[in-house]
């Protein structure tokens, strides 16, 4: 027992020593994170908000610009755009998305890991390529010019652009929401009888509608936020991130960009605010919980695959395009390498 005690001494007089360094290591590790956020979030909005509200009124900025501004016709006009595309974006993506998301899911699929990097794609190109990529296809002398009545030019390229834009982001969010499951509960339905669609409404939906509002509210942030589609597809069609991007680089009016920068913000401060309320809503999956496992369906799966191809072959065929014409001579005439 002596001996025990005078081997076990050395020990407990180390591990103060190791918890203090493992402490000062983890209150280092989060001071720097703090002094990085500072540097690259902080002061930049501190200095948008400086410019915008306390500049000086001939570079567009100033309290009593920003009154007139917000009141001004023009930025209404320039509202309703930006909330138009968005709108019709958030309305054509995430349904898709969400269909996409369960095709993965919950149904039997082959090849699930080859569909869900070809859906991935666009998260790895900047939002001016699907406008580059429409050009080339649709545009005054693109490759499928004949199948559209009118140019891409306009809301339609605007909304199509961002809309292959956006796809990616919705479908992380809608494919985490349709990985928690219980397959308890699914048995359970099936046993007292409950048809698929029943069981959909009474069971996917509520633990999936959370997920959906916030992939909406992220298509919505990262529509109104973008000037990349806009700037290449937007024609004489103009929003709010276009006309930052044109005040402060063709007018050198930064003042003004940065107002209009603050208009941009509130759809990101809301998309925050939304996600932290889910956070608190949401259901975590108790340690009992078995792993759902999807049986087949062949009309189910049958649908969902034809689903699944469509929107990767339209991927694909978008950015392919894009890569495809950046490695020919000129487009479309000489399409030699």
């Amino acid at each position: 027992m002596i001996l025990a005690r005078r081997l076990a001494l050395p020990r407990l007089s180390r591990r103060p020593a190791s918890d203090l360094a493992d402490r000062v290591f983890v209150l280092g590790g989060q001071g720097l994170l703090l002094v990085l956020l500072l540097l690259a979030v902080v002061l930049p909005l501190l200095a948008i908000f400086w410019r915008g509200l306390a500049g000086d009124p001939g570079q567009g900025g100033g309290l009593a610009s920003a009154l007139e501004f917000l009141a001004s016709a023009h930025f209404r006009w320039l509202l309703g755009n930006s909330l138009a595309t968005a709108g019709t974006v958030v309305a054509l993506v995430v349904p898709v998305a969400y269909l996409f998301a369960y095709a993965l899911q919950r149904a039997c699929l082959p090849a699930k890991t080859l569909w869900r990097g070809l859906s991935l794609l666009p998260l790895l190109a900047p939002s001016m390529l699907p406008g580059i990529a429409l050009i080339y296809l649709f545009g005054n002398q693109g490759l499928l010019r004949g199948l559209v009545a009118d140019n891409i030019y306009g809301f339609w390229g605007i909304v199509l652009g961002q809309a292959l834009y956006t796809f990616p982001h919705a479908l992380m969010v809608l494919l985490g929401s349709l990985a928690l499951a219980d397959a308890r509960l699914f048995d359970a339905a099936a046993s007292l009888g409950a048809s698929p669609w029943r069981a959909f409404r009474t069971l996917v939906w509520p633990a999936t509608r959370q997920g959906v509002f916030a992939a909406s509210c992220l298509v919505l942030s990262l529509c109104i936020t973008d000037f990349g589609v806009p700037v290449v597809v937007g024609g004489n069609y103009q929003t709010l991130a276009l006309e930052a991007y044109k005040v402060v680089m063709g007018q050198q009016q930064f003042g003004r960009g940065a107002l209009i920068g603050l208009c941009l913000l509130l759809p990101a401060l809301l998309s925050f605010a939304v996600d932290l309320w889910l956070r608190r809503q949401r259901g975590a999956l108790d340690g009992r919980a078995q792993v759902y496992r999807p049986r087949p369906a062949p009309l189910r799966d049958g649908g969902l695959l034809l689903l699944v191809v469509l929107v990767c072959t339209l991927l694909v065929g978008v950015f392919g395009t894009a890569v495809y014409s950046s490695l020919v001579r000129f487009w479309p005439y000489d399409l030699s390498l």
